[in-house]
């Protein structure tokens, strides 16, 4: 069909050059062109400008050195010209030399839009397309170009418009085009003022089938089927076969099958290539080196569990088809994982094909696929076990396993542990940058200028200086990987105070969280109130994890401490000075709120009463209390024998009876008698209970 146009194109080209003749444009200078391109597409293009004498006097104001000066003057440094009049006619020879179709196209832009005004420019850009092939698949040349030897040319018309050299309103009429023509492998095609040629011979391939198994970021296996109808095989089959033969790349194995609908099937297989060297097995199939594969790292830093990566592969088909080919080949790309690698989470195919492969792509193309892909190895946490407990001294000491459902390889494990410590370092470098903001916001203030934003100097450690870099120094901390037992554990160990532990914490997580003990501490208080608040995110870490995954955290406070009330019943255990917590999640916040006894109050109180005892001990022991021993026992004798007395006097005075009282004599009451102690013998106030001399209770 492009051919069809290009024809018609070419013959409304004749017809405007033939009414161009009847209305006297003869009178016009001639460009001949020849396009020469060699086997391996390097080629020259040649213009002839040819002026005879009739032209230039008709045409032209000045003189054929005027001209010449002009093109001498203007002439692109992407051309070679030459002036030659051994004819009889005044010839201008310009030719423009290219090395590749590349760089033909980028001379032809370079002389056509020196300033890359295109964008801005409702013209449309200008191409070349151009191959050639001599192969079982395809042989002959195809040339596309939309410009013609006139437009490359117009340079020298504009400056001999301004020279004056040619009126302004003839300068469309200064060049006519003449022949073109284009040379390639002894044949010679004539040609319209834009070239094309679509000289190719195909023998057709059906598909290509890729299968390849990703097993690791450096390990891949990789299957290509080429599809190949009876009717073709029939035509070149010996050709085919002993070409394909050729192109098997070493290390690999090959084999020619018929599929059960009648087609040939030749099949290359190589195993546990890398990426270098599945790139060369490719360049190798295709034979050439526009065919490449490139693994990219794509991991971040902050996710030292997720190694991802790019996939990216660009296949030049030049070898099998041509461009300009009025065919194309279908391409089906199927894709297997293997030892816990996976398509990435979002764009999974949906059909599953035989022996575990999968369909991902489709496509037909002309000339160049493209494939692409990212995968990745995600190491999902299992479980996770906190254990803090805090000493008497406020100091604490943090564990956390971190339990995996993947083993890593020993590469992957060394990458995990270089992520791990380059998140330290990424803290380092932060710390050193607030510290040399500091610092030279303080020499601003003492030189009276003031420091921007942007002016921070910017910190970064060097490799040299991680690798001097103790970070369980530097952290006091330490971070273990285990693969025993067929199990992955990772295990943090963070010690320090409060907030030393916050300062690893931000460094490893990303979030310094929270950890505060309270206490409402008295010195002589045996018993005070106290509260444990604790905010921990471990989402950098732990964001992909299994269904079943569950965190425990244990937090252990000193002795004497008993917590009684949580602010998370559902989540939250207490017992004792224990506080656990079990959540599916990987952030959680926990208050718990109690008492703790002051076992230092206690020792100090029995000190004192142990103290007091000792001391009254040893003045029994030096004879301190001996005469007051004695006193006592003579007070309480003389007491004893008052009572002993008065018990005698009250025994011996005899009971008179009363003599019967006149009726008419008033009665009198009888005097109350005085009452004495019974334990000191000291007169008793009447009505009194006790006492008052010795306490004793009276009655």
């Amino acid at each position: 069909m492009k051919k069809r146009i290009h024809k018609i194109a070419g013959v409304f080209v004749l017809m405007v050059l033939v009414l161009a003749t009847l209305t006297g444009c003869d009178d016009a200078s001639t460009i001949e062109t020849s396009i020469i391109i060699n086997k391996d597409l390097s080629g020259v293009r040649k213009m002839d400008v040819v002026i005879d004498d009739t032209v230039l006097a008709e045409n032209f104001s000045g003189t054929i050195e005027d001209i010449t000066a002009v093109v001498e003057e203007n002439c692109p440094s992407e051309l070679t010209w030459t002036y030659d009049n051994s004819t009889g006619a005044n010839v201008y020879h310009l030719e423009l030399a290219f090395l590749s179709p590349e760089d033909y196209e980028n001379k032809v832009d370079a002389i056509l839009d020196p300033e890359d005004e295109y964008e801005d420019n409702a013209e449309e850009p200008k191409w070349v397309v151009m191959s050639s092939s001599d192969s079982v698949w395809v042989n002959g040349i195809y040339l596309d170009e939309n410009f013609s030897s006139e437009d490359l040319l117009q340079w020298m018309i504009d400056a001999l418009v301004e020279e004056g050299l040619v009126d302004s309103g003839d300068s469309s009429y200064v060049f006519a085009t003449g022949n073109t023509s284009v040379e390639y492998n002894s044949e010679v095609y004539s040609v319209g003022s834009d070239a094309y040629v679509n000289e190719t011979e195909y023998v057709e391939i059906e598909e290509f089938h890729y299968y390849t198994t990703i097993k690791g970021s450096d390990s891949f296996d990789r299957t290509i089927e080429m599809v190949i109808s009876a009717e073709t095989m029939e035509t070149n089959g010996d050709a085919i076969k002993t070409y394909m033969d050729s192109v098997v790349p070493s290390g690999s194995s090959s084999q020619w099958t018929t599929n059960d609908e009648g087609y040939e099937v030749f099949t290359v297989t190589a195993n546990n290539l890398t990426a270098e060297g599945l790139d060369a097995f490719m360049k190798a199939y295709f034979g050439n080196e526009e065919t490449t594969v490139t693994i990219k790292d794509t991991s971040y830093s902050y996710e030292p569990f997720k190694m991802k990566n790019d996939f990216s592969e660009e296949i030049d088909y030049s070898n099998y088809l041509a461009s300009g080919a009025w065919y194309s080949i279908y391409l089906e790309q199927y894709l297997k994982f293997e030892n816990g690698y996976e398509l990435d989470e979002y764009v999974w195919g949906d059909e599953t094909v035989e022996n575990g492969y999968v369909l991902w792509d489709t496509d037909y193309t002309y000339g160049t696929s493209y494939f692409d892909f990212d995968f990745q190895k995600i190491f999902r946490v299992k479980s996770i076990d906190i254990d803090t407990k805090m000493n008497v001294f406020g100091n604490y000491k943090r564990t956390i396993n971190l339990e995996f459902d993947i083993i890593p390889t020993e590469d992957e494990l060394k990458i995990i542990q270089e992520r791990i410590y380059t998140l330290l370092d990424k803290q380092l470098e932060a710390e050193a940058k607030l510290d040399s903001t500091a610092q030279d916001e303080e020499a601003g203030e003492n030189s009276g200028a003031a420091v921007e934003d942007g002016d921070a100097t910017e910190i970064e450690l060097d490799t040299e200086e991680k690798k001097d870099v103790n970070y369980e120094k530097e952290f006091n901390i330490r971070i273990d990987a285990s693969t025993k037992k067929d199990k992955f554990v990772l295990t943090i160990v963070q010690k320090g105070d409060e907030s030393e532990i916050r300062r690893s914490t931000e460094a490893l997580f990303g979030d310094e969280g929270h950890m505060e003990y309270m206490a409402d501490y008295g010195v002589m208080k045996l018993k005070y109130d106290v509260a444990y608040r604790e905010e921990l995110s471990l989402y950098s870490f732990a964001s992909d994890r299994t269904e079943d995954c569950v965190t425990t955290y244990n937090i252990t406070l000193p002795s004497g401490v008993k917590f009684t009330y949580t602010t998370d019943d559902e989540h939250v255990d207490l017992s004792g000075r224990k506080i656990e917590i079990k959540t599916d999640g990987v952030s959680f916040s926990a208050l718990a709120t109690g008492h703790r006894t002051n076992f230092a109050a206690i020792a100090v109180y029995l000190l004192i009463v142990g103290g007091i005892a000792l001391g009254v001990w040893a003045c029994f022991k030096m004879g301190w209390f001996n005469g007051l021993k004695t006193k006592v026992v003579e007070k309480a004798k003389q007491i004893a024998e008052s009572q002993e007395e008065a018990q005698e006097t009250e025994n011996a005075t005899p009971v008179q009876q009363a003599e019967p009282i006149a009726q008419t004599a008033p009665v009198q009451e009888a005097q109350p008698k005085a009452m004495f102690c019974t334990n000191c013998g000291a007169k008793l106030v009447e009505g009194a209970l006790f006492c008052e001399k010795c306490g004793t209770k009276v009655g």
